[in-house]
């Protein structure tokens, strides 16, 4: 994705015109990708983005026809860190959607015992290096997308984490 974001001449484009394709955002990973190398170190692109599109991107992950999918996690942190970077701004918008109570159940998975014992068993089975998709898959891209939210000095961030998966875990 990071070949294709650097050949695409985004910076001949109006701002607006790959947010709109945001706006059209589906559920295909073909366009996650897209979207995903459209962001990918455009920091003047990513500190254009607004908070509905950060929900529409949680949205998708819990609307996906196939389950929660690590893909859109991997736009989501597109947006998060720029050339090394981290965009506060951005960190704080994504927690904030993440971390709303009507969704901990859905988009925070895998952060009790049980669910630390289930982990295990995936690992134990190999379903990380048998597939892109899956639970497992999406949790370890949820656990990137917290560690970006927690990166640079953004205490709030780092304490909002560390409350949803302790370090010692």
């Amino acid at each position: 994705a990071c070949s294709i974001a650097r050949s695409m001449p985004c910076t001949d484009l109006s701002l607006r015109e790959p947010l709109a394709i945001v706006d059209a955002f589906t559920v295909h990973a073909s366009a996650a990708q897209l979207l995903a190398a459209i962001f990918n170190e455009h920091r003047n692109l990513c500190s254009k983005v607004k908070e509905r599109w950060v929900r529409a991107t949680v949205n998708q992950i819990e609307d996906s026809p196939l389950g929660p999918q690590g893909r859109h996690l991997g736009m989501l942190r597109c947006v998060l860190k720029c050339g090394g970077i981290c965009i506060k701004r951005n960190q704080n918008m994504a927690l904030k959607v993440l971390l709303e109570p009507h969704r901990r159940r859905t988009i925070l998975m895998y952060n009790d015992v049980a669910g630390r014992a289930e982990v295990l068993r995936r690992l134990d089975a190999g379903e990380h290096n048998q597939t892109q998709i899956g639970l497992l898959n999406y949790h370890l891209n949820l656990l990137r997308c917290l560690c970006i939210c927690a990166e640079g000095k953004n205490a709030m961030a780092e304490a909002k984490c560390q409350a949803v998966q302790p370090l010692s875990d």
